[in-house]
């Protein structure tokens, strides 16, 4: 089996597990969680993750990248399981850092698609999202009918089992992992860590959304966002970007209609490409990516208001376009 077959299978496990449940995070936090708390919680969360992509690195130099793939998407997908079972607040901050182990995969996933070629990443990617075509309807109907704790479970087995496809996979290890300095990267994720965590929250409490249309209107949101990450690999990175911060803009548009929503799923474009900044060091690319979630995360901890993060991410997301077009970039 060719490797990008192998990942692709890869990514399409963890994507079926991570659709199912991630439209509805916020919306079973907010169980324990105060909405204007949210933004302080994702932060904490991510601030104890930050080490991961370096531990991942140097776990890829020592045993190779299959092990950091197998021990990141194993724990992570544990964080998922337990989440619903957490009976402290504390509990719920250490299964949400298991969970972001993924972190540790990260790098060496990366790293494997490097090898198939510079559009391996925008293609698996696109290829990866495929199952935000349906599994967001289906987590939808899971949690409106059977509940939440039903959603992690389903979810955790998909996610922990997505490295199955690798197991076969030769080793290869890498060089010692270097921390180099992206801030583009970081800029880049901004906008998109500002109203991830919020944009499905707010138009369900803005408009009484079941959780079923829920799930509906985030299959629309990955579909657009899937379209246009497979064809950004077929054209310049920055024009690519450039058209992606310009759609992801328009979610702003919620006051209008929450169908207008759907214009999140440009993230999907966002996140791969801003690794074609990275120079092929992912371990380097990933902590900057981090550092993007985190400025996010800390300015809607500190505006404390889910819906005037989603408008600030908008306005963001324009002012980072016109910095790529007319700075150094």
């Amino acid at each position: 089996m060719r490797l990008l077959l192998k990942l692709a299978i890869s990514w399409i496990l963890w994507g079926i597990g991570f659709y199912l449940y991630y439209p509805f995070l916020s919306i079973f936090l907010v169980r324990y969680i105060k909405p204007s708390e949210l933004g302080f919680f994702y932060l904490t969360t991510l601030i104890f993750s930050l080490p991961l992509p370096y531990l991942g690195g140097k776990i890829n130099k020592k045993f190779g990248d299959k092990y950091s793939i197998i021990l990141g998407m194993s724990i992570s997908g544990t964080g998922i399981l337990l989440l619903p079972f957490a009976s402290s607040i504390i509990l719920l901050y250490i299964f949400m850092i298991m969970y972001n182990s993924f972190y540790i995969a990260l790098p060496a996933f990366y790293e494997l698609m490097e090898i198939e070629g510079k559009s391996a990443i925008s293609k698996v990617w696109a290829i990866s999202v495929l199952p935000s075509i349906f599994m967001p309807s289906i987590g939808g109907m899971i949690s409106q009918y059977l509940g939440f704790t039903y959603l992690f479970i389903i979810s955790a087995f998909f996610i922990i089992f997505s490295f199955l496809p690798l197991i076969t996979q030769k080793e290869i290890k890498n060089a010692d992992p270097k921390i180099e300095f992206y801030p583009i990267i970081s800029l880049i994720i901004l906008p998109v860590a500002l109203s991830s965590q919020f944009i499905y929250l707010v138009i369900k409490e803005m408009y009484n959304l079941s959780d079923t249309l829920i799930g509906i209107i985030a299959t629309f949101a990955e579909l657009l966002g899937s379209i246009i990450a497979f064809t950004s690999s077929f054209i310049s990175s920055k024009k690519a970007i450039n058209l992606s911060l310009i759609l992801f803009s328009l979610q702003s548009l919620i006051i209008i209609s929450p169908y207008f929503s759907a214009f999140y799923g440009l993230w999907e474009s966002i996140i791969p490409l801003s690794l074609s900044i990275s120079k092929k060091n992912y371990v380097s690319a990933v902590t900057m990516q981090m550092i993007g979630w985190i400025l996010g995360y800390l300015i809607a901890s500190i505006i404390q208001s889910p819906r005037d993060a989603i408008f600030l991410s908008s306005v963001l997301s324009l002012i980072v376009l016109a910095f790529i077009n007319f700075g150094k970039y």
